[in-house]
């Protein structure tokens, strides 16, 4: 990489058994859990710098995923998306609209999470060619 540089990187174990979670994040976005009553709660975010910017030791948050619970990973492309005033969807705007999704239909599979999701960000978007990618993991302990 270019002096100068950096990455951003958020990590997350989860144990399938227990739903024991463990999140260290070097300056990505905040990792969710949304739980099936629409709740969410963001896990570690802005503790650590971004990799490269400095030689820090790294610490993780401990979480739980209870059954029924959807972990969410997304990149910048969704939280960036400019809304009809101007202002960025931004983090809480992302968690308010899946925690809408999952109130919903707390039944729902993740594909339609996903595609529930999709379909709403293209909405806002509105045609608008995407000034950045629009990437999202979704996992549900069962």
């Amino acid at each position: 990489m270019k002096e100068g540089s950096f990455v951003t990187m958020a990590c997350v174990a989860v144990s399938p058994s227990t739903g024991a979670v463990e999140c260290v994040n070097a300056g990505h976005l905040p990792p969710m859990i949304l739980d099936p009553n629409g709740s969410y709660r963001p896990l570690q975010s802005s503790k650590h710098y971004p990799l490269g910017l400095m030689d820090t030791p790294m610490e993780f948050e401990s979480d739980e995923l209870k059954p029924g619970d959807t972990l969410a990973l997304y990149t910048d492309g969704l939280t960036e998306i400019p809304k009809d005033d101007g202002r960025l969807l931004g983090i809480e705007g992302l968690g308010r609209q899946m925690s809408r999704i999952a109130r919903a239909k707390p039944d729902a599979t993740l594909t339609d999470i996903a595609r529930r999701l999709t379909d709403w960000l293209d909405d806002l978007e509105g045609g608008r060619l995407r000034r950045d990618d629009r990437t999202f993991l979704l996992a549900r302990r069962a």
